[in-house]
Parts: C-alpha cells; structure tokens; sequence
C-alpha cells in the first residue's frame, strides 16, 4: 500500500502554528488551478469564483469534509471533486464575499496561475480533471528541475523543459547544442533520459494520491486522456 501524503497535508493543515499554516498553504498552491476551473466551468463569474475557491479551502481544513472518507480506498483526486461538489451544492456565494482580500494565501508566482481555460474542457469534471493533471506535471517538473540544478544542468533542463511532455522536434536539437556549446547527440540524449524521468516522476507524484497499483494505472489513464484533450494535435508521451 502506498503513502497517501496528500491526506497527510489536509490533516497537518488542521493543527495550529507555523507548519499547519505552511501545509494549507501547500493545500491551496497545489490543487487551485483544479479547483478554481471547476468553479468557472460551473457558470461563477471571476471573482465569485475565486472567493469560492478560497473559501473552499477553508472549509476543507475547518469542517472536515474528509471525515467520512475512507483513505484506505479513496483517490485523493476524487475526494478533492467530491468535497468541492458537497461544498458548493451548500455555499452561497454571499456568504464568503466579506472574506474577499483577508489573509489570502493563493499566489505562488509562476505556477499555480496556470488554470485550465474553461472552454478547453466540455464539463467542470473535466476542467478540475486537467487541472488535477497540469498539478501532477507541475509538481514532475519542479523535481525534475531541482535534479538537474543539482547536477549542474538547469541550463540544459530549461532549453529542452518544453520537449518533455510533446513529442520532441529533433530539428531543435541543433540550435540549443549551438546555443549551449553542446553536441547535438549529447541534446538528444538528455532529453531521451529527461523524458524518462519525468515520467518516472509522474508515477511518483500520483503514487501519494492512490492506495495501490491499480488506481495507480487508472490515475495515469486520466492524467494522458486529459492532457491530450487540451491539446489534440499532440503526440503524447506515454506516462
């Protein structure tokens, strides 16, 4: 049975002082994009859609909706969306816009704005879904990178980062050897072997969100069929 570290955030976010703070923090940085677009896909303007994501967070930590959760069997995916759908079928929007501005914690720079576009996506289940995925895959890629500024390649990691998810044009290959002062075979082997470990990564990250192989194998089944319905006329990597 696998490590379900996601559920150790929700319940480490319960307690008091700096590292409950830390880990709802992490709560809402990780998982906001899915959030957030499942609650524009269901028909909130901007700003109630944002009070609501905060205030979601919020009630998952103070009114523990996981309770009648079973974490020995449950995806840590499908917890989230069953949690948002209870949460928004009782909340009404009013009820959180005094909270708009007071002790925000959703901006994390870069990443955690990289919110599906709604339209891309033919129903909220699938916008949170691909929000889910774009987390896992952010989540690979900040390791990965972390990897590589340890070895001393975080140059070579960000001229070939967006070769790691698509299926790589070999025809780039030459200019980021140029670019680089590198042999073009020593660019096509080091994103054959990043390639390789981001799926590696994939894997791992999904692995604290399951109880065993098989939701395993199922979670990795949602994450390619979400990626590819964002972009269809990619070559998708199998992860």
């Amino acid at each position: 049975m696998f490590q379900t570290t996601q559920w150790s955030i929700v319940l480490a976010a319960r307690e008091e002082g700096t590292h409950a703070r830390q880990a709802f923090e992490e709560l809402c940085r990780q998982y906001r994009p899915a959030v957030l677009a499942y609650v524009r896909c269901r028909g909130h303007a901007a700003q109630e859609a944002e009070d609501l994501t905060q205030a979601f967070f919020l009630n998952l930590v103070e009114r523990r909706f996981d309770a009648d959760a079973d974490r020995t069997k449950g995806r840590f995916r499908t917890f989230l969306l069953v949690a948002l759908q209870r949460f928004l079928m009782n909340t009404r929007v009013s009820e959180h816009a005094a909270k708009r501005g007071g002790g925000q914690v959703m901006g994390d720079g870069d990443r955690v704005e990289q919110v599906p576009d709604e339209s891309a996506a033919a129903s909220p289940e699938r916008a949170f879904e691909l929000g889910f995925a774009l987390t896992v895959m952010a989540q690979a890629s900040d390791s990965l990178r972390r990897e590589a500024r340890a070895a001393g390649r975080e140059a070579l990691y960000d001229a070939v980062k967006d070769y790691l998810i698509e299926q790589p044009d070999e025809n780039a290959y030459g200019g980021i050897a140029e670019r680089l002062g590198l042999k073009r075979n020593t660019v096509a082997v080091a994103v054959h072997r990043m390639r390789q470990r981001a799926r590696e990564l994939v894997r791992e990250t999904l692995m604290h969100t399951v109880t065993d192989d098989q939701q395993l194998e199922e979670e990795l089944h949602v994450l390619a069929n979400s990626l590819q319905r964002r972009q269809p006329g990619a070559v998708q990597q199998r992860v």
